[in-house]
This record gives structure tokens, sequence and C-alpha cells, in this order.
């Protein structure tokens, strides 16, 4: 399998990481909708509910982003380098709408 260039490690963090990280940032608080009560808990109580992400993306400060796709719905969650869970977004028009 080919990995990408922005994704390989011989980058660092002068290569287009940062750049991903923050287009990723943007976009999350951008489309949030709701998010389940995961904030602030850790990983594995996620990954129990949610099963395994179908993709994941290394942040510059040692934490992932993590995506869960479901019909018509993606949620994704940040976690810190400690695997706890720190922000979350859902987008798509099969997502719980917010309560009012």
């Amino acid at each position: 399998m080919r990995v990408p260039a922005m994704l390989r490690p011989e980058l660092g963090d002068h290569g287009m990481r940062p750049v991903i990280a923050i287009g990723l940032l943007v976009t999350l608080g951008a489309c949030a909708n709701t998010v389940p009560p995961y904030i602030g808990r850790g990983g594995n109580q996620l990954f129990l509910a949610w099963g395994s992400p179908e993709r994941t993306v290394r942040m510059p400060d040692g934490g992932n982003a993590v995506t869960f796709l479901r019909p018509g719905c993606e949620t994704t969650f940040v976690m810190d380098y400690a695997g706890v869970v720190r922000s979350g977004s859902q987008r798509g028009d099969g997502c719980p709408q917010p309560r009012q």
C-alpha cells in the first residue's frame, strides 16, 4: 500500500500535517449538529459503543481524530494524547438533531 507523501513520518512537523490538522479542526467546528455524551471520557468507552472507526488521523499534539460512518451521518471525535475524548461533531442528513 502506498502512503501519501503528506502522511509519511519523514516529513515531520514541517510537512502537510499541520495544514491537515487545521483543516480538520475547522471542518469539525463548522459542521457540529450534536455530539453524543463522550466528551471527557476515555476512548475505550467510545470504541465499545461505536466499534472500530472507519478513519483515524494522527494530530500534531499526539492525539487522534477518529471518524465513524453510519447511514446518512459522519461522526468524528478528537481525542488527546492520553486517549480522552475532547471534542466531536456530526454531519449529514441522518444525524440526530440537537434537542431544543
